[in-house]
């Protein structure tokens, strides 16, 4: 019987696995690789038509005989299911749990629109970091060649704990050696956080690069004790790189910006399709120790298309309480959430899509990615929080003014015009996943 329970982490009850090794029986004119086959897909089948949210669109006809990852994608529908999954375990944990940046420079880099490669993502712990190195610095040469973002991952050595490069930085007008050695270190989650003075306004401001599990919710109870201790009384949050994580931790950040004004109001929920109705559920915002008032009853939210799943939950279940303005670009779009299932026998694990996510005034199905409310370019010659980066400058300039004003909001001719490149592992767009408790 399946409880009422559900537990936000991503790791995976005994309970839960697929134990198919049990049920298996001989079939006839069948090679032991092509039985094989048969029970796993046969335990993707099963739980695919239980669980998946578009359960009714899984194809009438499917073929057993496939190799795992083929067959668990014939059933997704398409084109609306972009998300659901299928890997194999050492890749699940590493890519997707794991918080640990291993033997890189922690350095993301995107060229801009004349072409030059810019740094635009340092983890502040890391040693190029406490070097100066900046976001927006351009990297002129790796090892003494050229870089472009083609090139960028193969200039480097090795990525092994202590192996040398040696880089060649421009910023401003100034040119500068580094020679940076691999380290391994944890990825920070909150990449900075700071105050701003503008008018009568005192303006809180953070970076915010992924949601992970209690580290995360640790680095985000610092930011907001200082932003309580400092006296805010507005906040951009910078969710431009956000592609996502555990939904706990998306609970935990709404709850630290509406939590102590809106204490007990529903503020999102989970729908599961026809079958699973009874799972369905909604949570209630909870004051904590560090949330903040707000007096003006707004928030401003720095967006990307990588802007995705948990940091769209956190938008749209904001928006019932305050006039939220999202300043860049649409976001990825994902209103949906996924259950995880490790396969007891078999070394793979599968996340279908199974729930819908809404807030209080079942606002969702955001598809097409939530539109800002004012468009401005991801500006990467400038930090995170720098009042002339051109996000961070338009909400000033609404705060203050109150509007987005195009004399104020000048775009800078330094933009990204690639996607981000880096030289350590990214989590992929994993979004909202839930893990089920059997009895």
């Amino acid at each position: 019987m399946i409880t009422r329970r559900i537990l936000y982490v991503l790791l995976i009850a005994a309970g839960l696995f697929l134990a198919v090794e049990g049920c298996k029986k001989k079939e006839d004119n069948l090679t032991y690789h092509e039985q094989e086959l048969y029970f796993i897909n046969k335990a993707i089948y099963d739980t695919m038509n239980i669980y998946y949210l578009w359960y009714k669109n899984i194809p009438s006809k499917v073929d057993f005989r496939q190799e795992p990852p083929n067959f668990f994608n014939s059933l997704k529908y398409r084109p609306q299911d972009r998300w659901s999954f299928i890997t194999n375990k050492a890749s699940f944990y590493s890519d997707f749990v794991g918080g640990s940046v291993y033997a890189s420079h922690g350095i993301g880099v995107m060229s801009d629109d004349s072409n030059a490669l810019r740094v635009a993502l340092i983890f502040p712990n890391t040693t190029a970091y406490k070097s100066g190195v900046r976001r927006g610095w351009i990297i002129r040469k790796i090892n003494g060649k050229e870089a472009t973002i083609q090139n960028y991952r193969s200039l480097m050595g090795p990525q092994v704990p202590g192996n040398a490069d040696t880089f060649l930085f421009q910023h401003d007008t100034l040119l500068e050696t580094k020679i940076l050695y691999n380290e391994t270190f944890t990825s920070p989650t909150v990449i900075k956080y700071d105050t701003l003075r503008a008018g009568n306004a005192l303006i809180g401001y953070l970076m915010f690069y992924e949601f992970r599990g209690s580290d995360s919710q640790a680095e985000l109870d610092s930011a907001f004790a200082f932003f309580v201790q400092a006296g805010i009384n507005e906040l951009i949050l910078d969710l431009r790189y956000n592609t996502g994580g555990f939904n706990s931790t998306a609970h935990y950040l709404v709850n630290l910006i509406a939590g102590k004004m809106f204490a007990g109001e529903i503020f999102v929920k989970y729908t599961f399709n026809d079958k699973l109705a009874s799972l369905n559920e909604s949570e209630k915002l909870t004051s904590l120790s560090n949330s903040l008032s707000l007096s003006g009853k707004r928030i401003y939210i720095v967006t990307t298309r990588e802007t995705a799943s948990s940091s769209e939950l956190v938008i749209n279940s904001l928006k019932p309480f305050f006039t939220v303005y999202t300043i860049g670009d649409t976001t990825h779009g994902k209103p949906v959430g996924m259950i995880v299932f490790d396969m007891k026998y078999y070394d793979y694990v599968i996340a279908p899509i199974a729930f819908s996510i809404y807030n209080k005034n079942n606002e969702g199905d955001y598809f097409q990615g939530i539109p800002p409310s004012f468009k401005a370019p991801d500006d990467i010659a400038h930090d995170f929080g720098d009042p002339a980066e051109s996000c961070v400058k338009a909400a000033i300039s609404h705060i203050t003014s109150g509007s987005f004003s195009l004399k104020e909001m000048r775009t800078s001719p330094f933009t990204r015009q690639s996607c981000m490149s880096t030289d350590f592992p990214r989590k992929q767009k994993m979004g909202v996943l839930k893990v089920l408790d059997f009895e």
